[in-house]
């Protein structure tokens, strides 16, 4: 798809979502061949559906749920990562003030494992959001007509 083609769509679909361009004008482009037929919507029984202003508002928010629900994993996990450096800090440093050499190797290994729990807990949970936002998300877009990009999960799991 050239630039222009870009373009196009990315104001049509701007003036259809705020309800400024007639659904048909999607569907009537002249610009529009067999290639942009997913762009349109889904084929059914080898029919292009005509989505209207509605189907753009629902791929929109269905794309907006899922990113910002993963955008709240991610943060609950960066919190408890955060959480866990400043403890395993502050542990450490406690551990480095004990002048017994056993009680110190005691409570530096106890300041590494607890820390590697809390992050393990931070990760688990955060996999567990993306999760969750990406089967929600699949159930949201077959509300729409609109054909949603399926996209890379992987990608947010890898964060």
């Amino acid at each position: 798809m050239n630039t222009k083609r870009i373009a196009t769509l990315a104001l049509t679909m701007v003036f259809a979502a705020v309800g400024l361009l007639p659904a048909f004008a999607l569907a009537n482009s002249d610009e529009n061949n067999g290639d942009n037929e997913r762009e349109l919507g889904r084929k059914n029984n080898n029919q292009v559906v005509e989505l209207t202003p509605a189907d753009l508002v629902c791929a929109q928010t269905a794309v907006e749920k899922r990113d910002n629900a993963v955008l709240a994993g991610f943060t609950t996990y960066s919190d408890g990562v955060k959480v866990a450096l400043t403890a395993r800090r502050d542990a450490l440093k406690a551990a480095w003030g004990i002048v017994d050499k056993i009680a110190r190797k005691v409570a530096v290994k106890k300041a590494w494992i607890d820390y590697s729990a809390a992050v393990k807990t931070a990760r688990k949970a955060f996999k567990l959001a993306t999760k969750n936002a990406w089967k929600q998300f699949n159930e949201d877009k077959k509300a729409c007509k609109a054909h949603i990009e399926e996209g890379n999960k992987g990608m947010d799991a890898s964060l």
